[in-house]
């Protein structure tokens, strides 16, 4: 029954077991979940890690990011690298932090060995454990990977879809596209249809919202007009 879930209380985080015992005490100022035996936490010093008895894992950081696949992103002096279960800088500090870029939606995780990262310009792309570049960073957004082993990117508003090997499959010229469970939802021009994974059209004509048209059929005697609806609806298409 280790330090399994954490709990915020009054001020602080701390961390309870299954049975909600306090195995670690509301002393830090914010604590994320344990992840492959480590949580990152912060106290009034900076960012570092602990493992399930509460021991410090390695020095403070300016920002630290989950562990996956057994490495973890860490902040400093505005350069990302990553350290191991280790804590041995195995990825130096070579990639700079955007703060302003926000990566909840990706996290610094490993993926099927890759991970989102960004360069000095602020574009995204993907790098390999040696901290090698997979995918030129030529994006200025990728999302998490899908389950089924897509990616989202994005440039100048315009979507894309990139597959587990990181090759395109749709370029970044459609105004909106979804991965649902079955396939895409792309919408471009002014209509949106969905396909499966081999890219056969599945549903040819998709809006998020419809709309009756109405006219004015005639007035009440205190001269308020009467609404009818129309033989027309108005469809919206999503991202458009």
């Amino acid at each position: 029954t280790g330090s399994k879930y954490k709990v915020y209380y009054g001020k602080n985080y701390g961390f309870v077991n299954s049975v909600g015992e306090v195995r670690i005490g509301y002393k830090y100022e914010f604590a994320a979940p344990f992840k492959e035996g480590r949580a990152r936490v912060k106290d009034a010093n900076g960012w570092y890690f602990i493992d399930e008895t509460d021991a410090k894992f390695g020095g403070y950081y300016g920002e630290v990011y989950d562990f996956s696949e057994g490495l973890a992103a860490v902040v400093q002096n505005g350069k990302i690298g990553f350290i191991n279960a280790k804590n041995e800088i195995v990825i130096p500090f070579q990639y700079c932090y955007f703060d302003k870029y926000n990566a909840y939606d990706f996290g610094y995780l490993f993926h099927n060995d890759c991970c989102v990262m960004t360069n000095e310009k602020g574009k995204f792309g993907l790098i390999n454990k040696k901290g090698e570049w997979i995918l030129n960073p030529i994006y200025d957004k990728i999302l998490s990977l899908n389950e089924n082993g897509y990616r989202i990117v994005v440039n100048e508003e315009k979507y894309g879809i990139i597959d587990s090997n990181n090759q395109v499959v749709y370029p970044t010229e459609y105004d909106y596209i979804d991965i649902v469970s079955n396939g895409f939802v792309l919408a471009k021009e002014g209509k949106m249809w969905q396909i499966d994974f081999s890219g056969k059209v599945i549903n040819p004509f998709m809006y998020e919202y419809r709309e009756s048209i109405l006219f004015v059929s005639g007035y009440t005697e205190d001269e308020y007009p009467i609404y009818t609806n129309s033989d027309y609806v108005k469809y919206e298409i999503l991202g458009l």
